[in-house]
């Protein structure tokens, strides 16, 4: 058993937006003991407070640090923390969810951060090989610290024998790096008895975006602006032919929504890139490289059932969260 920080730390009261950490802290901590489990909102503080009853601090989305409140003297004592880290010999592991922050990747800050991580991280855990392979290309020297382990998914929830009202569903947080915008004006350029349907259900925070989606919002076009339940979720999942990704984002490594995607057993279109091309060797999970190949991708796709379920379920079964801690405790006893 080790002793663990994970950040960020899961807040109940607040409850978390991504169940990743959630489901994380759960999980690790039957195997370990996590300290910061009780520890109150003091950001990078808490680094310190916790510094000497700690062995190995684990990070997720550590580079989004500048964008936090006071992020300028938080990035500042994070730095300091990791001249501590190095004196007193603490092991650092940092998971690697994207090549940058999907915000603000120019931000010199987060970059600072980012370098910082790749050079003071003890390993590195990612979720895709691409991930991996954007460490070997723009940091080759600290590829050798680099572990794939997919990323974990919850209980599979059961396929619903439902008639298919829409084409595609896009789900989530409706951000610009996402590109909604570029797929629903390329859907529009379709003759209108080849346009498709789609539903987005998701909430958007940017006014700006927002306005530029509603005018894009057609006949053929839905748009849940609300943050909607995941049971909900899953319900417009199961009536609707695929779930549509369409990141044009160069900071996506791994995608916690695709992971869900097939929990709700749906049939899956993405970017081929990241953990959509590791996982297009899957019956449901399909790839393309620009929007007017999905016309002739979705003629071609197998929906077969009982083929769709096996593949599912043998995926739960490699990478629930049970497994991924198994994984991740392989490498943690080595450092």
């Amino acid at each position: 058993m080790k002793n663990i920080f994970l950040y960020p730390k899961h807040n109940k009261y607040y409850k978390s937006p991504n169940p990743y950490i959630f489901d994380f802290h759960r999980e690790l901590a039957k195997r370990h003991k996590i300290v910061n489990k009780d520890a109150s909102g003091l950001g990078i503080l808490n680094l310190y407070i916790y510094f000497f009853s700690t062995e190995i601090f684990i990070f997720n989305w550590i580079e989004t640090l500048p964008q936090k409140m006071l992020g300028r003297f938080q990035v500042a004592g994070f730095v300091l923390f990791l001249w501590f880290v190095r004196v007193f010999k603490k092991k650092v592991v940092w998971v690697l969810h994207n090549k940058g922050s999907h915000h603000q990747n120019d931000n010199k800050l987060v970059k600072k951060v980012f370098d910082l991580m790749m050079k003071r991280s003890d390993r590195i855990i990612t979720h895709s090989e691409s991930g991996k392979s954007f460490v070997m290309d723009a940091y080759p020297d600290q590829a050798s610290k680099v572990m794939v382990i997919m990323h974990p998914i919850r209980e599979l929830f059961p396929l619903l024998n439902v008639q298919k009202t829409t084409d595609f569903l896009i789900w989530g947080s409706v951000y610009k790096y996402k590109g909604i915008d570029k797929f629903l004006n390329f859907n529009s350029t379709l003759s209108l008895d080849k346009q498709f349907k789609v539903k987005i259900a998701g909430k958007c925070f940017d006014q700006k975006y927002l306005t530029e989606i509603e005018s894009l919002v057609s006949e053929n076009i839905e748009f849940y602006n609300e943050v909607l339940d995941f049971d909900e979720i899953y319900r417009i999942a199961q009536e609707s032919r695929f779930i549509l990704f369409t990141y044009n984002s160069d900071t996506v490594i791994s995608s916690g929504s695709l992971i869900d995607s097939i929990r709700m057993g749906s049939m899956i279109l993405g970017p081929n890139h990241g953990a959509f091309k590791d996982l297009s060797h899957l019956s449901f999970v399909n790839t393309y490289e620009d929007f007017n190949q999905i016309p002739a991708i979705i003629k071609k796709i197998d929906q077969a059932a009982y083929k769709l379920e096996s593949e599912r379920k043998y995926f739960y079964e490699e990478n629930n969260w049970n497994k991924f801690i198994e994984k991740l405790d392989f490498i943690l006893l080595k450092l």
